[in-house]
């Protein structure tokens, strides 16, 4: 153990005091510096001399240990260094709780399979607007009704499957009551919220305050990619 362990494990004050606060968030750093270190050590490649590799230990990590060391340090500190959700810039169009059913898929082509929208949750049949703007659709598209939403940005919001009174031309305010919804969708009560900014689809989450979602990948299939 180093000098600075020994110091956090031994000093120590009235538990939840303000005045040593700063003292065990550098301990707590500390932790996960040392934590860091120890693994990068124990992960550093074997030396090579010439066309011989010498191994620094026989205890060396391949493979999936290798890998599950590097999910595991990352879960680590992404737990202390993920970046909270960005402000809403929208209103959240459904009532209940702000959960997300289904997730974004971009279409591999323009006319191709994906998902173009979030599927989210309702526990009751009200819309009200996510955004301030003009309403540039309001009818059936198949077998579903559909409004769209063109806001001060030229960006296109679709809501669906809704039934709503408002036709082309009328002007809707942020979190004004807008449509009611119909069921079909999902196995339980949603509203699927599309974004297209100019010609190209893309997921509303950062704009309903959602955090993006991040994938790590094992060493080992990111050298694959």
């Amino acid at each position: 153990m180093s000098e600075q362990s020994n110091r956090c494990a031994h000093r120590g004050g009235k538990p939840g005091t303000e005045g040593h606060k700063p003292r065990e968030d550098h301990c707590r750093f500390h932790s996960f510096a040392s934590l860091a270190v120890a693994v990068s050590t124990t992960l550093r490649p074997p030396l090579l001399i010439g066309n011989v590799e010498l191994q620094q230990s026989s205890l060396w990590p391949t493979g999936k240990t290798q890998a599950m060391i590097h999910l595991l340090l990352a879960a680590l500190l992404g737990g202390v260094l993920m970046p909270p959700a960005p402000p809403a810039v929208w209103e959240w169009p459904t009532q209940g709780p702000h959960r997300i059913l289904r997730d974004f898929q971009a279409p591999a082509t323009p006319w191709g399979a994906g998902h173009r929208g979030l599927d989210l949750q309702a526990t009751g049949p009200t819309v009200v607007a996510p955004l301030g703007g003009v309403v540039s659709f309001s009818g059936d598209v198949v077998d579903r009704g559909v409004l769209t939403i063109t806001g001060p940005g030229g960006e296109r919001v679709s809501l669906e499957p809704v039934k709503s009174a408002l036709q082309t031309g009328d002007w809707v305010h942020s979190g004004e009551p807008i449509a009611e919804l119909e069921g079909g969708h999902c196995p339980q009560l949603c509203l699927h919220v599309g974004l297209r900014v100019g010609d190209s689809y893309r997921s509303p989450r950062r704009e309903l305050g959602v955090n993006l979602r991040a994938v790590l990948l094992p060493w080992e299939i990111q050298a694959l990619g």
